[in-house]
C-alpha cells in the first residue's frame, strides 16, 4: 500500500494562516489552535491539562474545570472547521484540516482537499457565489399560485385570474359564489425544488424555502440571504418585478428581448398544451444587500421551470452554458441572462422533456444588459 502524502512546510502554513484568521476575535480559540499546529509538527498531542498554556487571566471564574473548558472549545471548534472547510474559501486549500481525539489528547490530522473545484467543475463554479455564503442559508422563494373554490369545494385556476379580484374571469363557468384560495403548487415547480434541494445538498449548501402569493412584493421577501426565485410570470408576482429594466423579461406564452423595437418575441409553441418547443428565461442579478446575488427561473410553465432546473444541476449541461459565454477560465459572469430552448413532448397526458438548449447569452454591466459578443 502507498504510503499516505504528508502535507509540506509550505502548505502547513498556508491552511495554518487560513485557520488562525478565523480565530482572530477569539484569543482563546486561537492560542488553542496554535498549540495544535506545534504539536503537529513533532507528533505530540495536546493534553486537557494543557489548557492551562492557553488560560484567560481575564476568566471571571479561574477556579473552573480547565478539562471541561478545553473540551467545550474544541468541540466548538472542530464544528467551526467543518463550516469553513465545506466553503468556498475552505475548498481553495490544498488540504483539510478536522481536530481527532484519543487517549493522550487532541491532535490535527491532514487530508487532502477533495472538495477544490476543478476548472471544469462547472456546477460548483455556477453556484459559487452560494457556497461563498458559508453557512448562511439560500433561500427559495417559489409561488403559491392563484385558486378559487366554490361552495361544494370544487377548486378552479385560470391563468388569466392572477389576483383575488379576478374572479370574473371564471364568470364563463357561472359557477356562483366563489372564494379566493392558495392552495396548491404547480407540479413542476415543486419537482424544480426537489431538484435544487438535492443540488443545494449534495453542494452542502444550506437552505429554506418560502412561499409568496399574488400582492406581496420584495418588501414582503426583505431576506438577507442569497435569494433563489422560480416559477412562472403568471404566478409569481416576484418575477415581473426583478426583471424589470433588463433586456429579457418573461411575457405571456414566452419571452421578450426588450433591446429591440419593436421587441422580439420567441413564443411558445402549442400554447393549448404541454407540448412542442418552449421557452424559459434564467437571469442571475445583484441582490439589493452588497455581496448578495439572486438567481430568477422562469418560464410560462411549471414543467419548462422544472427542465430549466434540470439543466442548472448537472455539470455536463452546465458546461455547454460556460461554451456559450466562451472564456472557460471564468465561465459565468457576475449578472447575466440566458434564453433556452426546451422541446416538450407528451405522453400519456404527462409531458417530457426531450432536449433543453441554451440559445442567447446577455452579460449584465452595471444598469445595462447587452448581448454578448461571442
Amino acid at each position: 500500500m502507498a504510503e499516505r502524502r504528508k502535507p509540506t512546510t509550505a502548505e502547513i502554513r498556508q491552511v495554518r494562516d487560513a485557520v488562525d484568521a478565523r480565530y482572530r476575535t477569539n484569543p482563546r480559540k486561537q492560542d488553542i489552535m496554535k498549540l495544535l499546529f506545534r504539536n503537529y509538527g513533532d507528533g505530540s498531542k495536546v493534553h486537557p491539562q494543557q489548557a492551562t498554556e492557553v488560560g484567560d487571566a481575564t476568566d471571571p471564574d479561574p477556579e473552573k474545570d480547565l478539562k471541561v473548558s478545553m473540551r467545550q472549545y474544541i468541540g466548538r471548534m472542530r464544528r467551526d472547521l467543518i463550516s469553513f472547510f465545506d466553503s468556498t474559501d475552505g475548498n481553495q486549500q490544498p488540504w483539510r484540516v478536522e481536530i481527532e481525539h484519543e487517549s493522550r489528547g487532541y491532535f490535527l490530522d491532514f487530508s487532502p482537499n477533495d472538495n477544490q473545484p476543478s476548472s471544469t467543475d462547472f456546477l460548483a463554479r455556477f453556484w459559487e457565489p452560494y457556497r461563498n455564503a458559508g453557512p448562511e442559508r439560500v433561500r427559495l422563494i417559489y409561488a403559491e399560485p392563484q385558486f378559487f373554490r366554490d361552495s361544494k369545494n370544487t377548486y378552479f385556476r385560470h391563468r388569466d385570474a392572477t389576483d383575488p379580484h379576478h374572479k370574473r374571469a371564471l364568470s364563463y363557468l357561472k359557477l356562483g359564489k366563489i372564494k379566493p384560495t392558495s392552495s396548491f403548487v404547480q407540479a413542476g415547480v415543486v419537482r424544480a425544488m426537489l431538484d435544487l434541494f438535492a443540488c443545494l445538498e449534495r453542494l452542502r449548501i444550506p437552505y429554506a424555502a418560502s412561499p409568496t402569493r399574488w400582492g406581496q412584493t420584495m418588501n414582503d421577501h426583505a431576506h438577507p440571504e442569497n435569494l433563489i426565485v422560480l416559477g412562472t410570470g403568471s404566478s409569481n408576482p416576484l418575477i415581473s418585478t426583478l426583471e424589470e429594466g433588463l433586456s429579457y423579461r418573461t411575457m405571456t406564452n414566452g419571452v421578450a428581448f426588450t433591446g429591440e423595437h419593436p421587441p422580439r418575441m420567441y413564443k411558445d409553441k402549442n400554447q393549448e398544451d404541454l407540448s412542442g418547443e418552449k421557452f424559459a428565461l434564467l437571469t442571475r442579478t445583484p441582490h439589493h444587500l452588497k455581496g448578495r446575488v439572486i438567481t430568477i427561473l422562469t418560464a410560462e410553465h411549471g414543467r419548462t421551470v422544472h427542465a430549466l432546473t434540470e439543466f442548472l444541476t448537472r455539470d455536463e449541461s452546465l458546461a455547454q452554458l460556460a461554451e456559450k459565454f466562451g472564456d472557460r477560465d471564468d465561465p459565468f459572469p457576475e449578472a447575466f441572462q440566458a434564453l433556452f430552448r426546451v422541446e416538450m413532448v407528451e405522453t400519456n397526458a404527462e409531458p417530457h422533456i426531450k432536449a433543453i438548449e441554451p440559445l442567447e447569452v446577455i452579460t449584465i454591466r452595471g444598469d445595462s444588459a447587452r448581448p454578448h459578443q461571442e
